[in-house]
């Protein structure tokens, strides 16, 4: 397992207080909504970048781990030595193309999980401190459409799989989107923060279909 070599600085943790209580400082990648539907939401985004990598193991290991690794470079362990302020939300997902834009055809799935960490919006692709560890990959994501679901509570793998199929369940109900990736986990908080207070979400990408071809 990865060791830090910066551990969390003290300002991080306390920084992180609030949290326990669910209020959340750190800043979110920009978006509006085009449609609500009590807890399910679709959403355009602004492009932003990611920090991720992927571990192979169960859902506890592979989340300790990727969370170890992505915490060790925006804590230091990068080209500039730079301290990146942390985001929300973390992404989680079993999809080696976590964040995908255009269909992906007979993935496999695969036998661990992708980890992502959202950088700052201050960062544009040419100036991001670049990993120093070569199992961190930064992407650029374009603007995009995102189904949501949101719900409390602590995650697990099982739980996870209920609420995309919740998620599926209900685009497939409304035949207006074609989804364009594999659900992942956006966790907003971490694991201190009591349960009832967390809040998590089931993302898909998505693009509308045009009126003409959907499904009544």
């Amino acid at each position: 397992m990865t060791t830090l070599v910066n551990p969390i600085p003290f300002n991080e943790r306390l920084r992180s207080i609030p949290g326990f209580f669910g209020i959340r400082l750190e800043e979110e990648p920009k978006f509006y909504v085009l449609l609500k539907d009590e807890q399910k939401q679709i959403r355009k985004y602004s492009p932003f970048i990611l920090a991720q990598t992927f571990v192979r193991g169960n859902y506890e290991i592979a989340m300790n781990e990727g969370f170890l690794r992505l915490a060790n470079y925006i804590f230091g362990s990068n080209t500039d030595k730079e301290k990146i302020s942390m985001t929300n939300p973390v992404l989680q997902g079993k999809s080696k193309h976590l964040v995908s834009t255009s269909p992906v055809l007979h993935e496999q799935k695969s036998d661990g999980w992708m980890m992502s960490f959202i950088l700052p919006s201050k960062y544009k692709m040419d100036h991001v401190p670049r990993p120093i560890m070569s199992n961190i990959e930064i992407v650029k994501v374009p603007s995009l459409v995102v189904a949501s679901l949101r719900y409390p509570g602590k995650n697990s793998e099982i739980k996870i799989a209920e609420k995309s199929q919740e998620l599926l369940s209900w685009l497939e109900s409304r035949g207006e989107y074609e989804c364009l990736s594999e659900p992942r986990c956006a966790q907003y908080d971490a694991p201190f923060v009591l349960p009832f207070l967390r809040r998590n979400e089931i993302q898909i990408t998505v693009k509308e279909i045009p009126r003409n071809i959907r499904i009544q």
